[in-house]
């Protein structure tokens, strides 16, 4: 049976704009809605000790192998498994009570963190015990992210949804410049260090579960299709790949985190290596860089989507710009004042695009699609990931570290470069 075909919505509104008045006023607009604010806090909380495991986690690899392509194999699996389960996790998004089964996630996650917490306070941990703990870590990620993502909208509505995309954006990275530096402490000189960060992680989630039962959600329109699993993601798909701007946008997308944004994957070999930096200088470079993301999440929330295409097309592609230029900087500073500074601009200009392609899609989507299309996006995003870990520990090892994460910042310019100059004209009706 053929999936049957879209029905027609409305076009998507150019801005999802805050509210006019003072800078405070415009840039935390969706913290008026209680929801939002139980929300923003348990997911705050435990996205702080997200970035305490993250950072725990490749340490704890280059630990026991000392190889930066086991850094990226690792990487590698936990996306592969998240993107695995992500088009399920968005079929589950669009047809069930997205705030229950974030619930149910939130105890899968936080079993796995103190499972690998309790593995390393044995003291006979493996690499092969990390690595499948890491895989289903990421299969229930598979499932959260496109859920959470396609939450937000029954917390704000559609009139504050780019708002408040932008302000989740700059709590994920307000936590990328907690979480490491307090694991780089929480680290230092102990394997019981390590163990505590995946033991906070599982903590962490019960702020979640109490903010969840808090959260009354907004009525919005769910997927009531007869159709089969298969059908409705070829529906997912066919809207994407036929809504010019989110085609562009999902295109740029596999390019940026691909190239640009692998980097993080060998961060802790390259800080001990290159740099020559222990688990707190390590979590110093980590927390610079989160500090630029944190800034360009702000920057996102307290400026309007441009209405004028041009602007809009410069805003999105001169942000994946910088970030790469930022990158192939990063590869060859000599210093780790230099090398923090390059994080610093790479993270601004990355969460920069992340945050304002995020919001685009997301207004541009009908409700009942918002689970799958969201998923088709973090897919992207994951699989990205996970090619580009593999990619660049693999050209680490051949090539060396500094010339390897260069490439891959010089890549994504050259190919962004080619990406813009295959748009069409912006007078054409439907451009992005």
């Amino acid at each position: 049976m053929a999936p049957s075909p879209l029905p027609s919505v409305p076009p998507p509104p150019e801005t999802s704009a805050p509210p006019p008045g003072a800078w405070h006023r415009r840039t935390f607009a969706s913290f008026a809605f209680p929801n939002y604010r139980w929300f923003f806090f348990g997911q705050g909380t435990s996205v702080v000790g997200m970035w305490m495991k993250d950072a725990a986690q490749g340490w704890l690899v280059f630990l026991l192998t000392g190889s930066y392509a086991s850094l990226g194999t690792v990487t590698a699996i936990s996306r592969g498994a998240l993107g695995a389960a992500t088009p399920l996790g968005g079929l589950a998004a669009d047809r069930t009570d997205r705030r229950r089964l974030l619930m149910l996630l939130s105890v899968l996650s936080a079993a796995t963190s103190l499972a690998l917490g309790a593995l390393v306070l044995g003291g006979d941990v493996t690499v092969l015990q990390v690595a499948i703990l890491a895989g289903l870590s990421g299969a229930v990620k598979g499932f959260e992210i496109p859920t959470r993502q396609a939450f937000v909208v029954e917390m704000v509505g559609r009139e504050h949804l780019a708002n408040a995309i932008a302000l989740n954006t700059a709590m994920f990275n307000s936590a990328r410049v907690l979480g490491p530096l307090l694991a780089g402490f929480v680290m230092y000189g102990s394997e019981r260090g390590i163990a505590a960060c995946f033991l906070a992680d599982g903590v962490t989630y019960l702020a979640i579960l109490y903010s969840l039962g808090r959260i009354r959600p907004l009525p919005t329109e769910t997927d009531r299709s007869a159709a089969g699993p298969g059908e409705r993601l070829r529906e997912a798909l066919a809207y994407a790949w036929g809504t010019l701007r989110v085609r562009v946008l999902i295109l740029l997308l596999a390019v940026f985190i691909t190239f640009a944004w692998s980097y993080l994957t060998i961060l802790p070999a390259f800080a001990k290596t290159e740099l020559g930096l222990d688990t707190r200088g390590f979590g110093a470079l980590m927390a610079l860089n989160g500090l630029g993301a944190l800034a360009g999440a702000v920057w996102v929330a307290s400026r309007p989507v441009p209405t004028d295409r041009r602007a809009l097309r410069r805003t999105v592609f001169g942000a994946v710009a910088l970030s790469a230029v930022s990158v192939a900087a990063f590869g060859y500073a000599p210093t780790p004042a230099l090398a923090g500074a390059a994080l610093v601009l790479a993270g601004f200009g990355g969460v920069g695009f992340l945050s304002r392609g995020n919001t685009l899609v997301q207004v541009a989507v009908p409700d009942r699609l918002r689970g799958r299309v969201m998923s088709l996006w973090v897919l992207v995003f994951i699989g990205g990931m996970a090619a580009g870990g593999f990619l660049l520990g693999w050209a680490a090892e051949r090539f060396g570290p500094r010339a390897a994460v260069s490439a891959s910042g010089a890549a994504c310019l050259l190919l962004a470069a080619a990406l813009y100059a295959s748009l069409p004209p912006v007078r054409d009706p439907g451009t992005p």
